[in-house]
């Protein structure tokens, strides 16, 4: 991926002081990127109805669970990877997760391999797009 292309990840999460550093790490390594922390089903339609995102990074904590999330991606006509990430002590069922279409499933405190996740989903993401 072209290090002047600009990421841009839609965020659901009341974790910021973990995601942010993730983030930074990704600005640190001189990637171009945009973040928009929202919290809501009706915020994640207004934004992907109005502008253009690469994907969306949720946490365990998010008010929007991935189901909301994959359905009002659909509903918006919008096919965008979701990555989903998990604190340790938090108990989740993977195999629901799954179902739900989300992309990737790391712990929140795996941020290199989070980054490379970005990376690789937004990539992929574009492949697609110009393909089609």
């Amino acid at each position: 991926m072209d290090r002047q292309e600009t990421i841009s990840i839609l965020v659901l999460s009341n974790q910021a002081h973990v995601i942010n550093p993730i983030l930074a790490g990704m600005r640190d390594e001189k990637q171009n990127l945009i973040a928009q922390l929202i919290n809501s089903t009706m915020q994640l339609q207004d934004k992907t109805r109005h502008q253009h995102w690469d994907l969306v990074l949720c946490s365990d904590d998010s008010a929007v669970s991935p189901g909301d999330i994959a359905a009002a991606l659909q509903s918006e006509g919008r096919d965008l990877p979701i990555i989903y990430l998990y604190d340790d002590n938090s108990p989740t069922n993977t195999d629901g997760l799954i179902q739900t279409g989300i992309n990737d499933y790391l712990e929140l405190t795996q941020t290199e391999k989070i980054r490379a996740a970005i990376k690789r989903e937004v990539k992929l993401q574009r492949l697609s797009h110009n393909y089609r």
